[in-house]
């Protein structure tokens, strides 16, 4: 129990308390207001702006501002902003005119995040954009990584609503969204919320992907110091960031709007993380990680692949039958308690240390799934839960489960993906239990000259009939965000820091249910389970350690934290 509580307590953020917002550059005339009713004085680097002040900048001139959770905002010549609201895990603000860009990082469970105009509001969770206002035409924005929701006043804030009783209302009655094959403008929606997704923008109520100059503006370097003819000297190392931003746009709308759906299902994240980059095959991907808790005793860690095209070009061992088309993958990691966690987050270290003796695991899965098709959801999972009268223990036996998810039942096979429990029998509606088979020796073979390659392959068979047998085979890389195969090498003896290296790093498994055939795994897909595989579908994951990373980054500068786990 104490090794498992470690392990929990290493993968939770704490949070970082700070005084409040601070001006962290100045360059030019840049004037803060500390009131409504106060007078303008000049900024000071470092001082604090408190709630309900404003900050503007002259021509030629900008300044940026620091928040408690690291998220920064840059402001351009010529524009106006106030702080309407900087509380405890909600930060409000409004644009009265100009330039802004914005960083926010991935915020921690209940944070929200506000941008204002007069116009429209702006949702924000792990995101870049830059939003510019005259004051008079709609508000435009720009999405370079992330997303915002954008909608009117009540329909966003809801308990914040209070801030914005003598502010208009935004009515966005009717969305455009130019197709970006034809050029031809097409209504999307009515209503009065927006989504809008990365390499995006919104303007005079149309969704366009964004323009070479837009992406420019967006990632170069906004900060105040930098000079104007320098702001551009890191974007040919960008280059690639922009490619990235295109071709994920120009065909991934679709698959961000089924992504949505799934986590949306859940309680909002206490932490999240995105990075895209090319697998083993040369595919573009874009992986999206988030914990979150779905009740008041469960965690759940999500890690969400999303491909705009599947080539499978660079499997060593086992084939695979499916279609090249767009796709998403999930993994899915739940372990539920038999207590209530505490609200607050950093809590949890210190929760599991006082309740080590008495707190236990009650329920646990880990579930890989092929999910492009909503209606049809080739998963393989492990599921398991506490049973002392027939474990003999407190320790948790799980069993593997195969199946395809159809709908049925008024759920789609996305929807019971993400409600899989066992029963009272410890099967799994919609799968097929499988335990392993021992009569075999499984199969191994691993990398060359040091490569991080291995693949390998089980027997099972079913639970209910020993004679139906299947292999779960996978093969397994460790590569860079480019998609190259690391080597052992590259782990010793390198010169970049140990945050640089393993934002360079990902884990790739690709995962077959495979036919028995003289004892080895066939070439042929297995069938012989709920819902069988007629569609040849593999799971194939890439998982990036961004979250674990951040989080000992929090823990190592925590000291609090750390003695509460000793």
């Amino acid at each position: 129990m104490k090794k498992f509580i470690f392990i929990i307590a290493f993968f939770l953020p704490t949070l970082a308390f700070s005084e409040g917002i601070k001006i962290s550059g100045i360059s030019g005339n840049v004037e803060v207001r500390l009131n409504s009713t106060a007078e303008w004085q000049s900024a000071t680097l470092g001082a604090e702006v408190p709630q309900g002040a404003s900050i503007r900048t002259a021509e030629k001139s900008r300044a940026s501002l620091l928040f408690p959770n690291k998220s920064i905002i840059w402001l351009k010549e010529n524009t106006s902003m106030e702080i309407e609201k900087q509380v405890t895990q909600k930060n409000q603000i409004a644009l009265n005119v100009g330039s802004l860009k914005v960083r926010v990082p991935h915020l921690k469970r209940k944070e929200k995040f506000y941008l204002r105009t007069g116009r429209s509001v702006a949702a924000v969770r792990g995101t870049v954009f830059t939003s510019e206002w005259d004051g008079s035409k709609p508000t435009a924005y720009q999405v370079a990584f992330g997303e915002i929701k954008i909608g009117d006043v009540g329909n966003l804030l809801q308990s914040a609503a209070s801030v914005m009783e003598n502010k208009d209302d935004v009515k966005l009655t009717t969305v455009k969204e130019v197709d970006e094959k034809t050029g031809e403008i097409k209504e999307v929606a009515t209503g009065l919320n927006v989504t809008l997704t990365q390499g995006h923008s919104f303007s005079d109520g149309i969704i366009s992907v964004l323009t070479r100059e837009q992406e420019i503006n967006a990632l170069e370097n906004w900060d105040p110091e930098v000079p104007e003819d320098k702001r551009q000297d890191q974007l040919k190392e960008n280059e690639s960031k922009r490619a990235d931003i295109r071709q994920y746009a120009a065909s991934a709308r679709d698959i961000n709007q089924d992504v949505r759906g799934q986590v949306e299902t859940t309680r909002e994240a206490d932490f999240a993380s995105g990075r895209t980059l090319k697998d083993i095959h040369g595919n573009l991907v874009q992986v999206e990680q988030r914990l979150d808790r779905p009740n008041s005793k469960t965690m759940q860690v999500l890690n969400v692949v999303k491909r705009t095209g599947y080539s499978s070009g660079g499997l060593r061992t086992y084939a695979y039958n499916g279609s090249n088309v767009a796709r998403v993958d999930v993994v899915i990691g739940k372990v539920e308690f038999n207590k209530e966690l505490p609200e607050q987050i950093n809590e949890i270290p210190g929760f599991f240390q006082e309740n080590k003796d008495t707190l236990k695991v009650e329920k646990a899965q880990l579930v890989v799934a092929n999910q492009t098709d909503v209606d049809s959801v080739f998963a393989i999972g492990y599921l398991g839960k506490r049973d002392p009268v027939v474990n003999g223990n407190d320790d948790i036996k799980s069993d593997l489960f195969v199946g395809t998810l159809g709908t049925g039942g008024g759920k789609t096979g996305r929807e019971k993906l993400f409600s899989l429990e066992l029963d009272n029998s410890n099967n799994v509606s919609g799968l097929t239990r499988f335990v392993q088979d021992t009569t075999i020796d499984y199969i191994r073979t691993d990398g060359t000259n040091g490569e991080l390659y291995r693949s390998e392959a089980r027997r099972w068979q079913q639970y209910a009939d020993s004679t139906q047998k299947l292999w779960l085979a996978t093969e397994n890389f460790v590569i860079d965000n480019g998609g190259k195969i690391r080597n052992i090498s590259d782990f010793t003896g390198g010169s970049n820091s140990f945050d640089i290296f393993f934002k360079d790093t990902a884990a790739q498994v690709v995962i077959f249910a495979k036919q028995d055939s003289a004892n080895t795994p066939g070439s042929v897909d297995a069938t012989n389970f709920s819902g069988g595989n007629s569609a040849k579908r593999n799971v194939d994951v890439v998982v990036t350690p961004d979250i674990a990373v951040s989080i000992l980054k929090t823990l190592a500068t925590s000291g609090d934290v750390l003695k509460t786990t000793q």
